[in-house]
């Protein structure tokens, strides 16, 4: 598999040697939670250059990591910036096997705080648990004239992730995600944590199940017929996912 691996010049062996683990890593993380047996699923072309992101499709992935980061961390921003750029892979790989569920006639067939939103749930990222937090993110974004444009995202809008509100958005899309498949009708304790994922197995099913009959149903419908839950819009995010938070 590492021979799909390709660095540019500017990692050390010793990083490289970190990211061909941890590509991995995240690769044998998401088999198990998308429940596909490792030998017979392929792994991706990888591409890693500096920077920091990253971008998949289908069967190729692009992530941009610092050739500065440092592996064995001696402070708190060190382990950070390390627990980060772990997150960002496996983020990343999600997206690589929904799309291999998906198909690549309907790689985008998912509404986008779904696909990202599942990415952060499954990846462990941060999402917003505190109510007011949440509540001070949606006015953010309901001060712009297409709102809900941006938080649903039926179709990708181009954003600075950098700049407010934006800066919010994917930590939005985890909550709005751990809401649609959650068994219970609030926000579990453990997704507080921040050494997530802290899914159950009957929600990694659901989840799985939601993107697996998507080409075929439509989002919204298998959504429905997997969560019992509607499609998201900007007045039920409000109502509904702010009751989820308790």
């Amino acid at each position: 598999m590492e021979n799909n691996f390709y660095f540019t010049d500017h990692f050390s062996d010793t990083l490289r040697a970190w990211g061909r683990e941890e590509i991995n890593n995240a690769f044998r993380k998401c088999c198990a939670q998308f429940e596909v047996d490792s030998d017979a699923h392929k792994m991706p072309r990888v591409d890693i250059s500096p920077g920091y992101g990253g971008s998949a499709h289908y069967d190729f992935l692009k992530l941009s990591i610092s050739p500065n980061l440092e592996i064995n961390p001696g402070n708190e921003n060190e382990s950070r910036s390390l627990k980060v750029a772990q997150q960002l892979i496996h983020h990343e790989m999600v997206h690589i096997f929904q799309q291999q569920l998906l198909g690549q006639q309907k790689l985008y067939a998912l509404q986008t705080w779904f696909s990202e939103g599942m990415a952060v749930a499954l990846s462990g990222q941060p999402v917003i648990w505190e109510g007011n937090d949440f509540l001070k993110e949606l006015d953010a974004f309901e001060a712009l004239p297409d709102a809900e444009s941006y938080l649903i995202m039926s179709n990708y809008l181009a954003f600075d992730m950098s700049k407010s509100p934006f800066d919010s958005l994917y930590a939005i899309w985890g909550l709005m995600f751990l809401y649609s498949i959650s068994d219970g009708e609030s926000l579990h304790p453990d997704y507080k944590a921040d050494d997530g994922p802290h899914l159950t197995a009957t929600e990694l099913k659901r989840a799985v199940a939601i993107v697996r009959d998507t080409p075929d149903l439509g989002f919204e419908t298998a959504l429905q017929l997997h969560s019992n839950k509607a499609s998201l819009t900007a007045s039920s995010i409000k109502n509904e996912v702010c009751s989820f938070i308790g």
